[in-house]
């Protein structure tokens, strides 16, 4: 009998459909390949999760849940936008360096968006745009922000910070996941810029 706890159960399953799902895609992956990715028996997967969507959906969640969470304890910390901005491109190129493939899945949107789990994850992405959206809103009021419309900066924000693991998947000869300083810079500095409030000459 496994005496593994059923959190690192979960985990390890979860980490192995990430694999699949990257490796195979949504769609051509079967329960059985996760099973046998996280060396457990097909039933197994089944007390865990009612089936192959339900899975990438925990994946997501999980992902989206601390992208949340650390949106929300850098207001806390009562950071600048600019601060919070380049915090958030901070993330995201470790996030990429370190397990590319949750935002590979991301970028492949796998579940149509007029399907159950495809509404699912549109709706956690409005929460993030929500909170970027707070985010610039907060920035104009104290003239950090140009006078824009936020959700639309919110969109052009996330979509830079989301792209930054198909560049390093697309251009792995420019080397600039070993050269962290130098990419989480060029980022910022590009997201920052299309939001900033110029100063008066």
């Amino acid at each position: 009998m496994s005496t593994e706890p059923t959190s690192d159960k979960r985990h390890r399953i979860l980490e192995a459909a990430t694999a699949v799902f990257a490796e195979t895609g949504f769609h051509s992956s079967r329960v059985q390949d996760i099973a046998e990715q996280a060396d457990v028996a097909k039933g197994t997967i089944y007390l865990y999760f009612r089936n192959k969507e339900d899975i990438l959906l925990s994946i997501f969640q999980t992902y989206f849940d601390s992208l949340l969470d650390l949106i929300d304890r850098f207001q806390r910390e009562h950071m600048t936008a600019e601060q919070i901005i380049d915090s958030l491109v901070q993330q995201q190129v470790r996030n990429a360096i370190a397990n590319p493939r949750i935002l590979q899945l991301l970028a492949r949107r796998p579940l149509a968006a007029n399907t159950a789990g495809g509404g699912k994850i549109q709706t956690y992405h409005r929460h993030v745009l929500d909170r970027l959206s707070g985010l610039l809103e907060e920035g104009i009021r104290l003239g950090q922000v140009r006078p824009i419309r936020p959700r639309i900066g919110a969109n052009i924000l996330y979509s830079i910070i989301l792209s930054i693991p198909q560049y390093l998947v697309l251009y792995p000869e420019d080397g600039l996941e070993r050269s962290f300083s130098r990419l989480v810079e060029e980022v910022a500095c590009f997201a920052w810029a299309g939001v900033r409030r110029e100063e008066s000459p």
